[in-house]
């Protein structure tokens, strides 16, 4: 995984090396933005590795920011694949309770995603990648 090759360090946000989602109020901290201009950013594709968690289309957006984006020059110059890959790494499955800590989820939303199959689940504990994939291009900004 690249958090495993590359150091995450920002001298605002002391981030763990797993952190692969960062929420609003963590941009605003680092950036000194308020909450209309980082979504301002994020309208006109200043922001290209945003995820709606929230479901788009109208439902309350829940946005996390790759941290990549936020804290290291040029990921905006990658694809969507590469990004991807990045974010889940090589693994064919992942642990559930990894996706929640990585991604600042609950228990709950993950249940939920699982029930409504948005994602699916390999053996109890274990998502597949492939649902995961698929879960991240659907809830990509720059696709919605």
């Amino acid at each position: 995984m690249l958090s495993d090759v590359i150091p995450i360090t920002h001298p605002q946000l002391p981030l763990h090396r797993h952190t692969v989602f960062v929420g609003m109020e963590s941009v605003r901290a680092v950036l000194g933005l308020d909450t209309e201009r980082v979504l301002a950013r994020v309208d006109t594709g200043h922001f290209r590795w945003v995820f709606d968690l929230g479901g788009g289309g109208g439902a309350k957006r829940e946005l996390r920011f790759w941290v990549r984006e936020i804290i290291l020059p040029g990921t905006h110059k990658l694809g969507l694949p590469a990004v991807i890959r990045a974010i889940i790494g090589d693994h064919l499955s992942l642990r559930r309770g990894e996706l929640e800590r990585q991604w600042l989820l609950s228990h709950v939303t993950v249940a939920r995603w699982i029930a409504r199959r948005q994602l699916a689940l390999q053996q109890p504990g274990r998502i597949t990648r492939e649902s995961v994939e698929q879960f991240l291009i659907s809830r990509w900004v720059g696709r919605l």
